[in-house]
């Protein structure tokens, strides 16, 4: 296996399998009411975020339930929790989900990189028609009458003789007019940086590096894993604003910390003491030019910010 190619992620649920038993590209999904537990466990790069969405809000939660109770065909008080989805699995805004794995950066950080190693292609140029589903068109009508017979003795038992009578005039019509499977595919246009840009129009996000929008060159800036070597230097970075902490000083000034990652995904902490938090507020997650100077605090390095301009998004075509 060591030499196996695979062009799959696969991810697993917690407790389902032991990190030395993982693949290369295999994973451990942690869901957001999962983090409480999650202290026991090593955080390394064999752990993602999974937030499943099956409901909209925990309001359809309920009329999900009612679904499942009618295709199990049993009482609603009598359905597994294992017959439903979890009452949590439902859309999270970026905000609040990143807000969960606060204490976890490195499940961020894993989790965009491993969005970021995914891809999908399609070619449009290929004809992907099908003029019959099986090997031909007498299998095809022979798989039908298949299925058709199962359904109709399901639903109506074997006796049904209106029901059979039915089914018997419509075979006699599909039979004897030739099946016709060929739907015309209309070409598509695919433009990576449309697709990025509709995820933030729908989703607030992009579910891959975003630094694929910005419009400035990343290297051009200091990358956040060289911070340390400019400790007590003034630099600049270029990052993406993911979170802050907003506190108030023994004057009552309000100061913040921020929580930002570079073009890599890799973490900057900054400081804002209430001079530079007044003249540059933070709201809203976007690319900032930050200047400011390192400092080190235990070992773990921080930018504290003394100006910030915002940087526009590339042209969409």
């Amino acid at each position: 296996m060591s030499h196996a190619t695979f062009n799959v992620f696969i991810i697993y649920s917690l407790h389902t399998k032991q990190i030395s038993e993982l693949l290369p590209n295999e994973r451990i999904g942690i869901k957001p009411y999962e983090v409480a537990s999650f202290f026991k466990f090593e955080a390394t790069e064999h752990y993602v975020i999974n937030q499943p969405v099956v409901v909209q809000d925990k309001q359809h939660f309920y009329l999900h339930c009612l679904l499942r109770s009618i295709y199990n065909n049993q009482l609603l008080s009598t359905l597994e929790p294992e017959q439903c989805c979890h009452r949590e699995d439902t859309f999270l805004s970026p905000s609040k989900l990143l807000n969960t794995f606060k204490q976890y950066p490195i499940l961020v950080t894993n989790t965009y990189k491993l969005l970021d190693a995914c891809s999908i292609e399609m070619d449009f140029n290929l004809d992907k028609n099908l003029s019959k589903f099986g090997g031909s068109n007498q299998d095809d009508f022979v798989l039908l009458e298949k299925l058709a017979r199962a359904g109709l003795y399901r639903r109506y038992g074997r006796k049904n003789k209106v029901a059979i009578t039915r089914l018997e005039k419509e075979f006699k019509v599909i039979f004897n007019e030739p099946l016709n499977f060929n739907f015309e595919l209309t070409s598509l246009i695919d433009d990576p940086m449309d697709d990025l840009y509709d995820q933030m129009e729908l989703l607030g996000f992009t579910i891959t590096n975003p630094f694929k929008l910005v419009d400035a060159d990343p290297t051009q800036f200091i990358p956040a894993i060289d911070i340390g070597k400019y400790k007590g230097k003034v630099i600049t970075m270029l990052a993406y604003f993911i979170a802050r902490k907003q506190v108030l000083t023994k004057y009552d000034d309000t100061m913040f910390f921020g929580t930002f990652v570079d073009s890599e995904l890799n973490w900057i902490d900054t400081v804002h003491f209430p001079e530079a938090a007044k003249r540059h507020p933070l709201h809203t997650s976007d690319f900032y030019k930050i200047l400011g100077k390192v400092a080190e605090d235990f070992g773990v390095f921080s930018l504290e910010v003394s100006w910030m301009e915002k940087c526009g998004y590339k042209n969409r075509r």
